[in-house]
């Protein structure tokens, strides 16, 4: 008789303590990364900020202009964090200034 009722009373407590059925998927979807991402974190000057880790833009995205900035969305899909984050902002291609000067000069040769 004495095991009847500490049963009945572990399954009954056992029942009553259940978390309902959808609890927390609500504060999950809230939680989860945009873009279909596996990793998101936000840009931290010119790299994205992943767990206390700087971690340097995909090529051709960037975290600084219009859309970016401290605190701005940013995230990869793949576990290969080399180059693999992709930043809000799409960088413009920009020669570099010495390259610019050649081609400029190779231009004024032709004419």
């Amino acid at each position: 008789m004495q095991f009847k009722t500490i049963a009945l009373a572990f399954f009954v407590s056992l029942a009553l303590s259940a978390p309902a059925e959808n609890a927390g998927k609500e504060e999950r979807a809230a939680q989860a990364c945009p873009n279909g991402w596996a990793y998101c974190g936000e840009c931290n000057g010119t790299s994205c900020k992943v767990a206390a880790t700087n971690h340097p833009c995909k090529q051709g995205t960037k975290c600084t202009g219009e859309g970016g900035g401290d605190g701005a969305i940013c995230g990869s899909d793949t576990i290969d964090f080399d180059n693999a984050f992709e930043c809000p902002v799409k960088a413009r291609f920009e020669l570099a200034p010495a390259r610019n000067f050649l081609i400029k000069l190779s231009l004024y040769n032709l004419f």
